[in-house]
């Protein structure tokens, strides 16, 4: 249901706000209900229509929204969560995109473009700088998606019975189906190749060997942080959890895709292993004060997604930037620019 609403709220305003002529680099404000997708648009100036970046778009939109349900299960109501997601969809995920991937502020992609069409990126406005580097995801989609679902947690208060009212300390609650959550994580990790490998939108030219690349850093960041949170898990736990191994896995995609296309093998190992200490201590922070996020998104989403971001400011290498197809060359990534500009788009994600 909430994916049938995300498709006409994309439909009707979302894509259009994320990626229409940009106002001050903030909000898109043309493109509504698609007017610019048509047979032989030459959208964007290239020989496509559209009609395939509309559809890929709408995938992650929907992604955003159902982040959001993980958090606030079995308490909320249905109507409410449905409420939320045309907001989600309409205008809260659409805006995050205009600045990442449309022409907003943060974009490495033609960002707050002049009277001339010139972009303007962070942080000199000139093609010495690239804007925030966030290849499939990481901020757009899974920090905009944790976030709103921590608030939910918070704002929806923790499930019955779920920490002891005397010591305050989490109750121990079943992890339903074991077969159905390895099922899930199957499910996930494959579709996350759509995502992530998708995400260079073409396979002509070199396109197809940024595919592979990005498939490759991919594997090994899931892989890594799977087996690193098992390690976590038995360690400080006593016993094999596989819910927490299920999540490292997760948080281990979601911190790769910002990076994917532009880090080597050895760093994708290095960001998969860091998201699993990461993911584990967002967990128990977030039992600490008392948050009941039922499927740790806001840990696995949210703390992943803003390491992903981080990540990607310290593996990134100019070189593999260019190679992975961003427009400015430059030294953004050696002089330690382009680390900051992560950290700004950090910011701005979590307060909107």
């Amino acid at each position: 249901m909430d994916m049938s609403l995300a498709t006409l709220c994309w439909y009707v305003l979302g894509y259009g706000v994320a990626f229409g002529e940009t106002s001050n680099g903030i909000i898109g404000t043309t493109n509504f209900g698609i007017s610019k997708i048509y047979n032989g648009a030459e959208y964007w100036g290239t020989q496509s229509d559209g009609w395939a970046h509309w559809f890929f778009q709408w995938a992650f939109a929907g992604t955003a929204s159902t982040i959001v349900s993980g958090s606030i299960a079995e308490r909320t109501k249905f109507h409410a969560y449905l409420i939320f997601t045309v907001f989600m969809t309409t205008i809260i995920y659409p805006v995050a995109v205009h600045w990442i991937w449309g022409h907003g502020f943060l974009s490495a992609w033609g960002a707050n473009p002049d009277g001339e069409g010139v972009p303007r990126p962070l942080l000199t406005g000139t093609e010495r700088s690239n804007g925030v580097l966030d290849f499939a995801g990481a901020g757009a989609v899974h920090i905009v998606g944790g976030i709103s679902g921590l608030v939910g947690a918070i704002m929806v208060g923790p499930r019955q019975n779920r920490f002891n009212p005397i010591t305050g300390q989490p109750n121990d609650m079943d992890h339903a189906n074991s077969t159905l959550l390895c099922l899930g994580a199957f499910i996930l990790w494959f579709g996350w190749y759509g995502f992530n490998c998708g995400s260079t939108l073409h396979v002509s030219g070199n396109g197809a060997n940024i595919a592979g690349k990005v498939a490759v850093s991919t594997t090994l960041a899931a892989g890594t942080s799977c087996i690193v949170s098992t390690i976590i898990a038995r360690t400080f736990t006593a016993y094999f959890d596989m819910a927490l191994t299920i999540n490292g896995i997760l948080g281990g995609l979601v911190a790769i895709t910002a990076s994917c296309a532009f880090v080597n093998p050895w760093m994708a190992v290095l960001i998969g292993a860091g998201a699993a200490f990461v993911y584990y201590g967002a967990h128990c922070l977030l039992l600490r004060f008392k948050i009941d996020d039922p499927l740790d998104a806001a840990a696995v989403h949210g703390a992943c997604g803003i390491w992903g971001l981080i990540a990607a400011g310290i593996f990134c290498t100019d070189k593999n930037v260019r190679y992975a197809g961003y427009p400015n060359a430059n030294d953004a990534c050696q002089s330690g620019e382009q680390f900051g500009v992560q950290l700004i788009g950090i910011c701005a994600l979590i307060m909107w």
